[in-house]
């Protein structure tokens, strides 16, 4: 395959999403993201075509993307469990450094999910939710030797350094 496309299993994808990732790939986007919207839960039971055109409210998170095949091998996306936190986050600071042209696409209409029901924030998941915070740290920590700890400090943000602090606390305690 040339492309890749990792999506939650929950987003569907509106009938020219195809089309779509086909001219954002020959616009020379080697990764992006795509937001999905949020359609009231009202409307389930509807058809494809009402869903995909029916009033909907933009999503903060990630949970579309499209890489090319090379992306994807180079990904670094730890141990994570699908399903909870931290998966998408790894994916999108892999994306975000590793090609060399992204972009996040917040305002198409081409993902949507029926209600916002953050199945991720489940506390029955708690343990997922921490082993995958635990591998992303270690991905942040690769990603620190591959691309430079200030680099990756820029994409990740307050968590690398929150994370970083603390595991030179512990090294200090230790001792």
């Amino acid at each position: 395959y040339d492309i890749a496309v990792f999506t939650n299993v929950d987003i569907a994808l509106h009938p020219l999403f195809y089309d779509l990732v086909r001219d954002t790939r020959s616009d020379g986007y080697d990764a992006f993201s795509i937001t999905r919207r949020t359609v009231q839960p009202r409307f389930r039971g509807s058809t494809l075509a009402q869903l995909a055109t029916t009033r909907s409210s933009p999503h903060r998170g990630h949970d579309c993307f499209v890489m090319t095949l090379e992306l994807v091998l180079k990904a670094d996306v730890g141990n994570v469990a699908l399903g909870v936190r931290w998966v998408a986050r790894t994916l999108l600071w892999n994306l975000r450094l590793d090609a060399r042209r992204f972009e996040n696409f917040a305002d198409l209409h081409a993902t949507f999910h029926i209600g916002d029901d953050r199945i991720w924030a489940d506390p029955r998941l708690k343990a997922f939710d921490e082993h995958n915070e635990r591998e992303a740290h270690g991905v942040v920590e690769r990603l620190c030797v591959r691309h430079g700890e200030e680099r990756v400090e820029r994409l990740a943000g307050a968590w690398v350094k929150a994370r970083r602090i603390w595991s030179r606390l512990k090294a200090v305690q230790s001792w």
